[in-house]
């Protein structure tokens, strides 16, 4: 998934200090963004926005909670990109095997990844995050399952320097979620960053709620498990397949939702 670039509200104020979970973080959507939303969440420890840059909420001065870290979303312009020195992580391309996301087949995403290696000397590479097929509704727009796109990633990329697995995953449901986390760690033999969660197609905050009440602390002891972040911040679009049910702020305040005050409570 992604979100479009809009304009930063800026209201500054102070937020209580809290001991954040090294491995609770979120996917940001910079639409509507104000400078308080990492600040809120004060319980996550990271959290990216599918771009290499965190230079809106610098832009308005608005300060950040936690570790920033870089996506190259696709295959272009990498060489040209100058990280942020103070990111130790970079996630690599989103949703490859999605045609309306990076839609990189296996080949090309490795010939890009050794320039990416070059780019992010010092810093621990996440692979590409494949979609995961969508448990209902349909399944068209997914081209490949998430083991064939990276199984041949890691074929094509023999001896590229990837340090963890990413993937996305869409089922809203925990055991099912937790089963799949484990085979891809045993899998690839990486410890695994889920970039992306929530309840597709669901309008019940009843049902979102148990759902992450379920999971999140599943995540928190599971060893193969080194990141989490729950998609998203804020819901824009309102819509068939993520509800703005699922949104953890309000949509132009940073004040969390109820499902927000759930995500931040959670260990």
């Amino acid at each position: 998934m992604l979100w479009s670039i809009a304009t930063v509200t800026c209201t500054v104020s102070l937020i209580g200090s809290a001991v954040a979970t090294p491995k609770k973080g979120t996917a940001f959507t910079m639409k509507n963004p104000t400078c308080n939303d990492t600040q809120t969440l004060s319980d996550i420890s990271w959290w990216y926005s599918w771009g290499t840059q965190d230079n809106k909420l610098h832009e308005m001065g608005c300060p950040a909670r936690g570790e920033f870290v870089p996506m190259f979303w696709g295959g272009g312009h990498i060489n040209n990109v100058n990280l942020p020195s103070s990111s130790r992580h970079v996630l690599g391309f989103n949703e490859p095997n999605e045609k309306h996301q990076s839609h990189m087949t296996p080949q090309a995403a490795a010939i890009h990844w050794r320039q990416l290696e070059s780019v992010a000397r010092g810093k621990s590479l996440i692979s590409p995050a494949p979609a995961r097929c969508k448990v209902h509704g349909n399944n068209s727009n997914c081209l490949m399952e998430t083991f064939e796109w990276l199984d041949e990633f890691f074929k094509e990329c023999s001896g590229c320097k990837v340090d963890y697995v990413a993937v996305h995953s869409y089922t809203c449901g925990a055991d099912n979620d937790m089963r799949f986390l484990e085979t891809v760690h045993n899998r690839y033999k990486k410890l695994v960053w889920l970039t992306e969660f929530a309840c597709p197609y669901s309008t019940s905050l009843t049902h979102v709620e148990n759902y992450m009440k379920r999971i999140i602390p599943r995540l928190e002891r599971a060893p193969f498990v080194a990141r989490y972040a729950w998609f998203g911040n804020r819901v824009v679009h309102d819509g068939s397949f993520i509800h703005k049910v699922n949104a953890l702020h309000e949509d132009s305040s940073p004040k969390l939702t109820a499902l927000g005050r759930l995500y931040n409570s959670l260990h």
